[in-house]
């Protein structure tokens, strides 16, 4: 079994390199207004569980995600109410292997755009959390995806992302892509997927 992350392991600066910046003024004790730099950063764990036909664990897996520009773009469409379709699938694919260098994944790239080779799709179920005043980082929002993929048949899994419709939808949105290494799937076998995309303030956002 492989548990590489935890919850809590990385900070909010773990997950942004050039956080936007917002001047705005708050007040410190003796009462001096002072700028506060205000940025919020997307960021995600991809846990993997396989199971066998008996719901025996075969491996787990908890690893960071990778945001796509595209998936960006559609948050800032549904913030300004110019998109009203959510992210709602999870995809599992094939194509995570460098087809130059089969021994070796294709790292998840911010510029992806769908699954190199798509394999099954389901609906997630999806669910929110608020999780206040967190040592380390503060207050984060959080979006959840589940589903459990079945099989019936032999297939390495070893990529997956989030989307807003269907893949045979032409040119559906993603929010993410995540390459691994192959869950080689047996018929029967069951893959558990749960991704969790945080919104996290930074600088680290205490509530009283």
């Amino acid at each position: 079994m492989v548990n590489r992350l935890q919850a809590g392991d990385r900070k909010p600066e773990d997950y942004l390199k050039n956080p936007p910046v917002t001047t705005v003024l708050t007040e410190v004790d003796d009462g001096k207004p002072v700028p506060f730099s205000d940025g919020i950063s997307v960021s995600g764990d991809l846990i993997l569980v396989h199971r066998d036909r008996e719901g025996n664990v075969k491996s787990s897996e908890k690893i960071e995600n990778v945001i796509t520009y595209i998936g960006l773009w559609q948050i800032a469409q549904l913030v300004a109410g110019l998109a009203t379709a959510p992210f709602k699938y999870i995809q599992v694919g094939t194509g995570g292997r460098d087809p130059n260098n089969p021994s070796n994944l294709l790292p998840p790239d911010p510029k992806d755009v769908a699954l190199v080779a798509f394999y099954k799709e389901l609906a997630a179920v999806t669910s929110t959390v608020e999780v206040l005043n967190n040592a380390d980082r503060g207050y984060q929002a959080i979006a959840r995806f589940a589903c459990t993929f079945d099989f019936n048949e032999e297939v390495h899994i070893n990529e997956a992302c989030i989307s807003v419709d269907s893949q045979a939808v032409s040119g559906t949105p993603i929010l993410n892509r995540r390459t691994f290494y192959d869950r080689v799937m047996q018929p029967l076998d069951f893959l558990e997927v749960v991704w969790e995309i945080s919104f996290t303030r930074y600088p680290k956002d205490k509530i009283s």
